[in-house]
Order: C-alpha cells, then structure tokens, then sequence
C-alpha cells in the first residue's frame, strides 16, 4: 500500500542540495567523466527489474526488483565526490520518485537545474566542438522517464489490495474512469466503488489535497529546469512537455477524488494561494470534481447564436482563449473522455514556434510523418 502523506504541505522529503552541487577538486570543478567505469554498470543493475505484466513461460522465476536505495546511494555519491554528470543527476531523480513520490522528484529536479545553472560548460557529457546532440540525450532521457515513473509509481492513495498489486496510480485512475460502468481496472483489482469506498478512511483525503499542492509545486521546479536547458540547447532540447501534463494529471486527479468533500486547508497554505491568486471559485471547485459513479449530461438549451461562431473572433489569441472555455465545458461534462486533454495540448501549441512546435509533435516516435498527419497531409 502506498505511503500516506500528512496534510501539512510541507515536504516529507528535502535533501540539501548544495552538498550535491559543490565544485570538485578536478575538472573545473565537475570531476571525472564516469561513462567507462564500473559505476554505471553498478546503477543499471541497480534498476533493473521485470516487467510483470510479461509471460515468464517455462522459466518461472522471482521476479527481478530494482534496488532504489542503492540507485540513490550510488548515483547521490557520485555526484557529490566524483563528477557532475547529468545521467546521474537523473537516475538519482528517479530513484528518489521512486522512494518519495512527488517530493522526492521536486528534489531531485531541483538538483538537476543546480548542475545547468553551475555547471553547464563543465559537466558530463561535456559539449564536443558545439555538437550539443550528445548533451541532449540524458535530458531527452530524464523527460521520458519521469513521465512513465510520475504515471505508473506516485500512488494516488491507500487501497486495500493484494501486496503483489500495484496501488492506484494516474494510469490506472485515468483507465477505470474511462472504462464503463461496472469495469474494473482490467486486472478486477481496483473498482470505483473500492475507491469511494477508501477516500474517506485513513489519511486519505488528507494525502489527496497534499498531492494536489505537491504536483503544483513539481511542475514550477520542472518547468523551471525545462526553461533553462531550452536556452541552452536550443533547437536540440527535448520535449518536456510530457512531465508537465502528467504532473497536470496528477493534480486534477487528486481534485476529482476529492471532489466536494471538506478539506482542512491551514491558513499558510491559504494566505500562500490568495497571494498568488490562485483562490478557486465554488463554480470552478464543482467543475474540478470528477464524480466516480455514472451520472447522466444534463441537457441545456443554447441561446441564439450567429450564423458563424467565426464571425464572433476577433483575432487568433480571442480563438485560443475561445478554445480554453471549450475545453472545460467538455472537461467538466465528460470527464472519462480525452477530448479535452488533447484540446489542452493543442491550446499549448499557442506561443509555440513552430520549430518547438515540430519537436513536441515528433518526439514520440520521432518521425516527421506524424507531423504531417497531423496537419492532415499525406
């Protein structure tokens, strides 16, 4: 079962990060490159683990768990005795999201922008002769992952499963909610009746509010580590995107379990949020709720429109903003469907240029025809 958060919004998990960020006796203070050393071999053994979901066939076995704790010694000691290595930087991330869900992740972000505000001439890989593709790849690397990791391994809250069952994680709460009434996750473990059953018990509404605040607090420090590299790497930076939307998800989820039950919310949090505008309206509270149970639409009547909504649009910012007050209508009347996910990536694309643009739509696969399919061109 997961690890339940206390209501104070404080971090369970802070790490110093300057004692990972001080300059090495070596190397204009970022040490030794460790890409031919044992180290490396060491870690990824460290996180290897079997995927469970894949038949074992003849060859039943335990299955293999990564050590995360030894991930985390590993990687952390490194970077603080012998190189400034942003593939370290990463793995240490990700084994702290492992170990500590968002916090650990917001800590280990925030060691990650450490290293490219100090160290982004001198760390490893280091830059060959104005080639940056090199120094992308852990950066492409860390966006990829801590997208899967935020999905599949930050638990949303306490279930009352079996040990050798996941616990209720983004993917698996988006998978039920969009799944018809009457269906569990797939494997039968997890049901919306099991979850409205379990929102109120334990510290679970309590830890739902946490991760709401939490998630928000993970996306500023994200998004301010993906700024930095973009400055740098310019049209060779990575997609980072992906990690924003989840940690979107994330908080949205929370919301809708919530839902229109009472959360204590102490007064620093609240003088924090006003102070920072983010105060949420009673309407706007009851459209965040995402009911569990199956309800029907209601059905209201338009008022007269125009012959063309088009003749209403003054200008293209006055068309996006148009398609922001869609996608929360669509949002708060068919929360299952991912319509208005997908209208909020698009909604994205606003103040894109369309280098940005190209590189957020082909990164997937990395394929340009997407682009084009896109567009609708063939």
């Amino acid at each position: 079962m997961s690890t339940p958060y206390s209501l104070d919004t404080q971090p369970d998990f802070t790490v110093d990060a300057e004692s990972y960020l001080a300059a090495l006796p070596d190397g204009d203070g970022a040490g030794e490159s460790l890409r031919g050393d044992a180290l490396y071999a060491r870690i990824r053994a460290a996180r290897h683990e079997d995927d469970a979901s894949l038949p074992m066939g003849d060859w039943e076995r335990p299955l293999a768990r990564a050590d995360w704790k030894t991930v985390a010694a590993l990687s952390g000691d490194a970077l603080q005795t012998r190189s400034k290595d942003f593939q370290l930087a990463a793995w240490l991330c990700e084994a702290w999201t492992h170990l500590h869900h968002v916090d650990g992740f917001v800590a280990g972000v925030e060691v990650m922008t450490g290293l490219v505000e100090r160290y982004w001439e001198t760390a490893w890989p280091q830059l060959e002769d104005g080639d940056a593709e090199v120094r992308a790849a852990p950066f492409a690397w860390f966006a990829r992952n801590s997208a899967q990791v935020l999905s599949l391994h930050v638990p949303l809250m306490q279930i009352d499963v079996p040990d050798d069952l996941p616990a209720l994680n983004l993917e698996a709460f988006q998978r039920l909610a969009a799944a018809p009434a009457g269906d569990g996750d797939g494997g039968g473990a997890v049901t919306r009746e099991l979850i409205d059953l379990h929102v109120m018990r334990g510290d679970n509404l309590a830890a739902l509010a946490r991760l709401q605040e939490r998630a928000g607090a993970a996306r500023e420090a994200w998004e301010r580590m993906s700024q930095l590299v973009d400055i740098r790497l310019g049209d060779y930076a990575p997609s980072f995107n992906g990690v924003a939307e989840v940690l979107t998800r994330l908080s949205r989820a929370a919301t809708s379990l919530i839902g229109g039950r009472a959360v204590h919310v102490p007064p620093a949090v609240e003088a924090r949020d006003e102070a920072h505008g983010e105060e949420v309206s009673g309407e706007d509270a009851q459209a965040a709720y995402v009911p569990m149970q199956p309800h029907s639409a209601s059905h209201t009547t338009a008022g007269t429109l125009p012959h063309s909504i088009v003749d209403l649009i003054t200008d293209r910012s006055h068309a996006y903003r148009l398609l922001a007050d869609v996608t929360r209508y669509l949002r708060r009347q068919e929360p299952h469907s991912p319509t208005s996910y997908l209208l909020e990536r698009a909604i994205s694309w606003e103040s894109m240029s369309p280098a940005d643009l190209m590189r957020d739509i082909v990164q997937p696969d990395g394929s340009v025809e997407r682009y084009f399919l896109m567009l609708g061109l063939e």
